[in-house]
């Protein structure tokens, strides 16, 4: 399964739980938009550090190997 796949099948989740939550009364639809916007902006962070460390350690072993 790629990368693309498994956010996509997060992206369903989510949005099926957040619709569960404004359905039941546990947030409000505002709420809901702040909740995925932040979510949405700490995965993003989360995801670019991870790269980061990738590349770092892809060229430190290369360095090593030399």
């Amino acid at each position: 399964m790629s990368r693309d796949d498994v956010l996509a099948i997060l992206r369903h989740v989510l949005t099926t739980a957040g619709g569960a939550l404004v359905t039941n009364g546990v947030l409000s639809a505002s709420q809901l938009q702040d909740g995925v916007g932040a979510v949405v902006v700490l995965a993003g962070i989360a995801w670019s550090l991870f790269n980061k460390m990738q590349h770092r350690r892809a060229l430190a072993a290369a360095q090593a190997a030399q």
